[in-house]
């Protein structure tokens, strides 16, 4: 997965772009504010045991700030569910994904 090599201090839910967030435990998440899905791939070691590599719907992106955990509400297609709240390790860097490399739509 190729990033350019700007480095963002912090996303707002009112962005655009894609963006490759990760995390200090090495797991990365692309984050597509234009078409508002997440998609995570995880490390080996991760503590994340579902939805690998799965695009799954953003309702928002509460926070997401280097040095803080990532704050999300997904839509999991959970019937008689409205959003599930997902909170990760804390951010170790945010990149703007702008050469066409990173992981794309799987829909």
């Amino acid at each position: 997965m190729s990033t350019v090599s700007h480095e963002e201090p912090c996303l707002t839910d009112d962005m655009n772009g894609v963006h490759v967030v990760e995390t200090s435990d090495g797991t990365r998440l692309r984050v597509d504010l234009d078409d508002r899905v997440v998609t995570t791939y995880p490390v080996a070691g991760s503590s994340i045991r579902r939805r690998r590599s799965e695009e799954v719907d953003l309702v928002l992106l509460a926070t997401c700030r280097v040095g803080e955990p990532m704050v999300l509400l997904l839509d999991l297609v959970i019937p008689g569910v409205w959003f599930t709240r997902r909170t990760t390790e804390a951010v170790a860097s945010i990149h703007r994904a702008g050469d066409g490399t990173a992981p794309g739509r799987s829909r």
